[in-house]
């Protein structure tokens, strides 16, 4: 009798410590701020994260900033992303390299459309 109830706590127990175990290349992961000039972050941005043509499994993803202005992308690939935020008449630019089993943090300072100094092409 105290067989199946042993069988039944291994066999969870194998399947939950599966579950935490990652398989392959780690996720790294790229956290991006998008503040004004004034350093404020802002809510609701639009941000776009573009890898390289050339890259494995391309990346092309969409996130809107939280209140703390920050947005988010995980990937297995040790990668440089182009990162572009826009809101309202507000657009700025900037590249973050994404680590397999580490987090990256950057900034993107959005400025007005046109201004040479957004960091945009």
């Amino acid at each position: 009798m105290w067989k199946l109830p042993t069988v039944l706590f291994l066999g969870s127990m194998a399947l939950l410590s599966g579950c935490n175990r990652s398989e392959g290349n780690p996720e790294g992961t790229a956290i991006v701020y998008v503040v004004n000039s004034e350093g404020e972050p802002i809510q609701n941005a639009l941000v776009q994260f573009i890898s390289p043509d050339n890259s494995p499994n391309g990346i092309e993803v969409y996130k809107y900033t939280d209140i703390d202005g920050s947005a988010f992308v995980k990937w297995n690939y040790d990668i440089f992303v182009d990162v572009t935020a826009t809101k309202g008449g507000f657009k700025g630019c900037n590249a973050i390299h994404i680590v397999p089993g580490e987090t990256t943090t950057g900034n993107v300072i959005i400025k007005p459309f046109g201004s040479n100094s957004n960091g945009c092409p």
